[in-house]
This record gives C-alpha cells, structure tokens and sequence, in this order.
C-alpha cells in the first residue's frame, strides 16, 4: 500500500525524522499513525529493518537510504549509526534539538508545506555533544523537554513548539562549532582524525574531552554536572586540542595541568592536580576503551609523582619508586625537611623555583634524593656535633681546622652546613680516652685540655694529637666528652717544647742594651746589629733573634743614653745636657733608631764614665 500524501526524504535526515514528518502530513501523531498500519513507532526509533521497509513502502520510496540513516539498538542503552557504536550518554533520545536557521531553511525551500512538515531532522542533531550547526554557526535549540510519552520522539510535534520562533531565534548569536562537536561529526562521516581517540568510542572519546578540558579550564574539582551548555561545549573543545594529536599531546597537557597547581598547594598525588580526570580513568578501570589513554596517564604520573613502590595506580602496581618529595623523603629517612631542602639545593637537585613550593610539591629524583638523605640521616650539623663532644665552640674549631674532626658530608652555599657523622665523632671521643686512667682523689696538677694549650702556648690539637698517638698519659673525670678529659701541663709542655734556638729574643736584647725592644728592631733594620730567624722553642712560632756574641760585641761598642743615665744616677736630659757640653755627639741617628746611642770610647774621652 502507497499513502496518497507522502513527504521527501532528506540524505542527513533520521528515520524517526521521515516518520514524524510522513505522520503530520497525514494529519496523524508519529506513534498514532504507526498503530494505523500495524506498526510500533519505537521499532522506528531502534532502526528495526523490517518496520523501516514498510515505511519506505508506505511512503514510495527507496528504503536502503532510509536504513542507512537508521540508530539501529543493538545492545542496552547501544545504538549503531554507519558503523559507529553510540552509548546512550553520546546519544540526546528523548531530548529534540534543532538548528532554527536550518528549520527555516528547509520551511522557505517548501512553501506548499506546513512548517512543522517542512523542517526536518538531521541525524548530527541526535549527538549530545553536537550544540552548534557546522552550516550556520547557530546554537542548537532543545524543543522537548518534560512532554508525555505519547510524543516521545516525534519530531514534528516538537519542532511545531519552535517554529513561530524561528526568524527571532535565527537573528541570535553566532558561534563557531567546537572542535569536538567537529570531530564527532566527521566520525559518524566514516573520516579519521585522531590516533588516539579513533580507536575508542564515541561516547568515551566525547567523555575523555569534555573532562579533560572542563579540568583545565574550570579547576579539578570541576561539578560536570552543573555544567551549562556553553561551558560544555567550551571544556570539549579545550579537551580535544588537548589531546587529540596522540600520546605525546596528552602528556604535554598533563604536565600543563600539574604546573597550573599552586606552588603551596599540597601535591599529594594525581588526583590533587588531575581530579576528576584522574576520577574518570579510576572508575572506568573495567572498561577496556580508556585502556590506552590509562596506560598513558600511568606512565606519565609513575614518571612525575612520589608514589610508594607497590602502590596501586589505575588499576596496576609501580614497580619503583621513580620520585621523591622533600615531605616524602623526611618521612621516610627521618632527617628534617628543612635540613634536606638545604642540602638538596646543595647539590644541584632544587632549582630556584622548587624552593617557593611547598614540600609536598618539590619533585626530585628517588636515587640522588634518598643517596643524600641516608648520608645526612646519620650525621649531625655543627652546634649538633659540639653538644654530642661536649666541645666549646672555640675547640671545636680548632679540631676541624686540624683535620682531627672531619665532616663526613662537605657542602657550601644555599646555607647548608657541613654535616659530621655520629659514628666519626664516637670514634674520636673513645680514641680519645681509650687509655685514660681513672680519676681519684684531687685533681691537682691536672687540667682540661683547653686549659692546658693555654698555659703551654700551645694548640689545643696538638695536645689531642699527642693523645691519640698515645705519646701523652689521660685521666678521666665524670664530666663527659672532650671536656672530660684531664692532661699534666708539666708533661704537655716537655711534649711541646722545641729545641733552643741559641739566641736572644728582642726583648731580652733590649734589656741587655738598656733600651727598648722597638729600637732594637730598628738597629737591626739599620744594620747596626745582626739576627737571624729562629723558631720558638714554647710556642714553636718563628721569630727574630741575635745571637749572645753579637749582644755582647754591640755593648762593647755602644751604650745608650738611658744606661749612662743610670749609672750616673742623673735625669736623663742632664745627662744628655752633659754629652753635648763635652762634644759627644750620638752614634746614630736617634730618630732613626728610636733612641740614644753613643760609642763608649767617645763617652769615656769625654769623661763622662768616670
């Protein structure tokens, strides 16, 4: 049977669409007039073969264009259109959504229509990603919403709700289609586009996008559901250019997403940067179509967080712990976190910018991290280390300075301190009293070390060293540490003492010539008196002498003002007064010697040693 009154069928046009259309032109409803002839309209709905050819009969026309353009349901909540599978998500069904310059296209290009026989509805217009017509850049509009079940699908009868609209709606804003919206679009056109998203289905694809990009712009604790229609279609185009390209787009984005975390936000794990990215691949671990883009997201996250070996991310274990941060690494090796940022940067591992973030978001590697900390993790700073040798601050120094005390780790800059391991300075306390005797009854002549480089002149590592090379008797008090070791002054100081230099000290030379040791000095630069360097014999340091025959020869010669004076028990101005009434004249330049010298041969001619 042929109706009399039938409607042209459109290539992009849904079977449902023609149904509708071919009922109104009849005067009927889509689902009353399937009942007229034996039909169910939903078998329409699903693209069941044999109702879509006697439709087709109906109508006169070819039937395969008509199953062509068919959602076929071929599972629960599944449909297939040109081969590619829908799930209901990807899907509006009982929704109806029209382009009002397409519907008034289509009312102007049939005018002996009816408008609402007229308009009819594109095949793209059923994916709920698709919000914008390709063709005019329009907003799609939502005709139905919340109408009986009896006009459930039909077209026509919702369309009619829009059409007096049309010229208004058409006059609206336009936008461009998101490149999402385009990418579904050329997948139910058989076109391929994206390697990584091709081999999923459309309704992952769409939901893999629209997550991603509604993450990136609107924060990852984003509600999708709350989501108004422009954001959506904003997130599923900032999505597809995320990741379309293929897998190494996908880590770029990633690495994009954890950059735009705060510096202070605690970067705990994936799901602090992630959210509900890393939500969606969670709970789809049982679906196999997010498998490639799961085992993407592992890697990269394996290969950027601090995870524990063993722990379990998207569904799989981590074989090694690739990453450690400053949190994570204090926690596990006992060693603060302060102390580790210090000697990280150290080390070249922290750069500029990872100081200003906080410690759970410094990301360095496990290796060299967990090398540094288990150094550091026995060893102690330097005011540490002191209190562990009950040493003062001064003695402390002067063992570094030896090299008796070394650190076990050396750094420099970034105000890191050098770090001195437990177990050295143990070693150095018990080589230290390893022969020391017990202490009874009154110290006596015994004292601590630094009391004893005191009174020796000498360095209190010089003492140490005689201990530890067993050349110097110890006793021990109940003080503990280095200050806890007592030592005989007499015998350190025989230990210390050098060998005589054989001269005179400055000093004492200038005792024998009556005068100053300044002035000695400067015989000595003038050339009126020789000397030589010599090494101290207490405090071993090198010094200027003159031997005793070169005192006793220059005394034979010269004698100063202040002795004549002496001896004659006058002031000196008198006496000076004297010389030069009897025409003695000084025998150098007293400003050049810084005193009064005169030869003792020219004195006694003059009288003045009678």
């Amino acid at each position: 049977m042929r109706l009399r009154l039938s409607v042209f069928f459109h290539a992009d046009e849904t079977p449902m669409s023609f149904v509708s259309r071919l009922a109104a032109r009849n005067g009927a409803g889509a689902r009353t007039f399937c009942r007229d002839f034996n039909l169910r309209f939903q078998d329409v709905v699903d693209g069941q073969a044999e109702t879509l050819r006697r439709i087709a009969g109906l109508a006169g026309i070819d039937p395969a264009p008509l199953l062509a353009n068919a959602f076929v349901k071929t599972a629960p909540l599944q449909w297939t259109f040109r081969g590619q599978v829908l799930h209901r998500t990807v899907l509006r069904r009982e929704r109806i959504a029209i382009c009002p310059a397409c519907a008034l296209a289509d009312v102007r290009a049939a005018p002996a229509l009816r408008p609402l026989v007229a308009a009819h509805g594109r095949a793209i217009w059923l994916l709920d990603v698709v919000r914008t017509c390709p063709d005019h850049r329009r907003p799609l509009v939502v005709a139905s919403g919340g109408r009986p079940s009896r006009h459930l699908h039909d077209f026509s009868h919702h369309a009619a709700a829009i059409l007096p609209r049309l010229a208004k709606l058409v006059a609206g804003p336009q936008r461009d289609p998101s490149p999402l919206e385009m990418y579904a679009i050329a997948r139910i056109e058989g076109r391929t586009v994206s390697p990584l998203l091709d081999p999923m289905p459309l309704a992952a694809a769409v939901r893999l996008c629209e997550t991603a990009g509604a993450v990136a712009l609107f924060g990852p604790k984003v509600d999708l559901k709350r989501l108004s229609e422009q954001h959506r279609h904003s997130a599923g185009g900032r999505g597809f250019e995320a990741v379309a390209a293929g897998p190494e787009a996908l880590r770029a984005f990633m690495d994009e997403i954890v950059s735009s975390v705060g510096p202070r936000v605690r970067l705990d794990g994936p799901g602090v940067a992630f959210g509900r990215l890393f939500t969606l691949l969670t709970v789809t671990r049982s679906l196999r179509e997010f498998d490639g883009v799961r085992d993407i997201a592992r890697q990269h996250i394996a290969e950027n967080f601090a995870l524990p070996p063993g722990h379990r991310l998207l569904g799989k274990p981590i074989g090694r712990r690739r990453l450690h941060t400053v949190h994570t690494l204090a926690k596990e090796t006992g060693v603060h976190p302060r102390t580790l940022r210090k000697h990280l940067r150290a080390a070249g591992l922290l750069t500029d910018a990872q100081i200003a973030m906080s410690d759970h978001n410094v990301r360095i590697d496990a290796g060299q991290a967990i090398e540094i900390a288990e150094q550091l993790a026995g060893t102690l700073s330097l005011a540490e280390a002191m209190e562990h040798l009950n040493a003062p601050r001064a003695q402390m120094d002067v063992l570094v300075r030896a090299g008796i005390v070394a650190p076990r780790q050396r750094v420099t800059g970034f105000g890191a301190q050098n770090r001195y391991a437990v177990s050295d300075l143990d070693g150095f306390l018990g080589r230290l009293a390893a022969k020391a005797r017990r202490h009874a009854g009154d110290r006596g002549k015994l004292c601590t070390i630094p009391e004893a480089a005191k009174r020796c002149c000498c360095s209190a590592a010089d003492i140490v060293r005689l201990i530890l090379d067993g050349k110097l008797r110890t006793t021990k008090i109940r003080t503990r540490g280095y200050m806890g070791v007592l030592v005989d002054p007499g015998a350190v100081l025989k230990a210390v003492r050098g060998p005589d230099p054989g001269g005179l000290p400055l000093r004492q030379v200038g005792k024998l010539l009556g005068t100053h040791d300044g002035a000695v000095a400067s015989l000595i630069a003038a050339g009126h008196l020789a000397s030589y360097r010599g090494v101290n014999a207490v405090n071993r340091c090198p010094q200027t002498l003159v031997a005793r025959k070169e005192v006793k020869k220059f005394k034979a010669t010269y004698v100063s003002l202040h002795a004549l004076a002496k001896k004659r028990k006058l002031f000196i101005g008198t006496m000076k007064t004297r010389l030069e009434v009897a025409g003695v004249a000084p025998a150098f330049d007293p400003k050049e010697v810084g005193a009064t010298f005169y030869r003792r041969n020219e004195v006694r001619d003059g009288g003045q040693l009678d």
